[in-house]
Order: structure tokens, then sequence, then C-alpha cells
């Protein structure tokens, strides 16, 4: 059985900005942990600017074509205005959980 995918509508309507609710109201301070609203266009750039909010400093990857998504984030970075981890590009997958994982023993070694 074939599935076919749809074609989009001659007269769709453009794609807008949307504000991803993370819950929160605005009312109340802001606590750690508060969840607020993400002005974002794309999957993509909710999880760069959640990871980033999380604590995450660095991401490691590679050039492969899974991360289109993610450099057409980083490509709309200064309109976007949203904060994202810095990337670190690796040549193969290998070299880049190697990288990731060395900078987790670092940076946690110096907790203990």
């Amino acid at each position: 059985m074939k599935i076919r995918k749809r074609k989009p509508c001659a007269n769709s309507p453009p794609v807008r900005s949307r504000s991803i609710s993370t819950g929160g109201t605005s009312d109340r301070p802001e606590r750690t942990g508060a969840k607020r609203h993400l002005a974002v266009q794309t999957t993509a750039e909710a999880l760069l600017a959640n990871l980033k909010r999380n604590g995450t400093e660095y991401i490691f990857v590679n050039a492969g074509t899974d991360f289109a998504s993610i450099v057409e984030a980083y490509a709309r970075l200064d309109e976007s205005g949203l904060d994202f981890p810095t990337p670190i590009v690796a040549t193969h997958e290998n070299l880049a959980v190697g990288m990731a994982h060395g900078y987790y023993l670092i940076k946690h070694a110096r907790k203990r």
C-alpha cells in the first residue's frame, strides 16, 4: 500500500510565526523552572531555545542531512532573536560523540 503525501493548496495562507506555549502565566513572578512562551517558527528553534534555557552550552553535531532543520534555525538566528547553544561541528558523528563525552568529563570532573 502506497501512502501519498498531500500537496499544499495553492491558496493556503503563508506560514506565520507561532508562539509556543510552555505554560505559566505573566502575572506570576518568574521562578526557576518556570515555563514561558517562545516566538518560534520551527520545532528546531523550539528545541534549541529550550536546550539553551535548560543549561546546554554546546551541541556537538556533524554536517549530515539529519541536521538540515537545525542548520536552518541557526541561519535564522539573527532574525529570530532567540538564544541557542554554541554549535561544535565535527566531521563525523563518532568524533562528535567523543568530543561531547570529553567535554562532559572535563566539566564534571571539576565539580567532584
